[in-house]
């Protein structure tokens, strides 16, 4: 369950924004976290923020939102309204909705638990050495990362399983994304997943975002490796 935020929190950003920052959870998408040796594999592609790389919705919806976010810091004013401007823009996106989602799973990790945060969109990125202890200091680490993510790149869904799968004592993978892979098909993906995984039986959770998501990849994904399949 996800703990109150501190009350400073709600004059954060008139309270639209920032809370998430200061809260823990247990859960990322409703998925169980606790006491777990997680792969968080999150989609940074263009489509995450609207952009060039996205669907004709991706990027109408990218620019109305950031229409909407100068209109409202306009209305403010000042710097203050810059920035209550900039962060409802960037907050509105699919990548700023699992942000709110990763920031408090990441902070409620107690240090029984490890974890490694993997992006990809332009490259697959592991944003720290190797699956790491959930202790305080690779919590904010990581935190400070995810906060800063921006997307870009398409989505090579193949390659970042595969990194996931290359660490040995991961024990489940997180698997979010809004569209479809672009670096194999959807069943060249899952017929490899099941190859690498034939021995290791890591459990694979997936979270779809958005309508160009690839629902029955996603959902097959996860019946075929233990895990669940989120849609939102």
């Amino acid at each position: 369950m996800k703990r109150p935020a501190p009350i400073f929190c709600v004059l954060l950003l008139l309270g639209a924004s920032g809370c998430y920052l200061f809260e823990k959870s247990e859960t990322f998408y409703g998925l169980n976290t606790a006491g777990q040796r997680i792969a968080f594999v999150v989609d940074i592609s263009g489509s995450m923020e609207g952009k060039n790389e996205g669907s004709i919705r991706d990027q109408v919806t990218g620019r109305a939102v950031s229409t909407g976010g100068s209109a409202l810091g306009h209305a403010i004013g000042g710097s203050i309204g810059s920035f209550v401007g900039n962060q409802t823009a960037s907050e509105a996106t699919k990548l700023g909705g699992a942000k709110r989602e990763l920031i408090p799973a990441i902070q409620g990790m107690p240090e029984t638990s490890s974890f490694i945060v993997i992006t990809f969109g332009d490259q697959v990125k592991p944003w720290l050495l190797g699956m790491a202890q959930a202790s305080s200091t690779n919590k904010a680490t990581a935190i400070a990362l995810v906060k800063d993510l921006s997307a870009t790149g398409g989505t090579p869904a193949l390659e970042a399983l595969e990194r996931a799968m290359s660490y040995p004592d991961v024990g489940v993978i997180f698997f979010l994304s809004d569209g479809q892979p672009t670096d194999a098909s959807a069943d060249a993906i899952l017929n490899r997943v099941r190859e690498l995984n034939s021995r290791r039986h890591v459990v694979v959770s997936t979270v779809g975002l958005g309508a160009d998501q690839d629902e029955k990849f996603l959902a097959t994904l996860a019946s075929q490796n233990g895990g669940q399949y989120v849609k939102k």
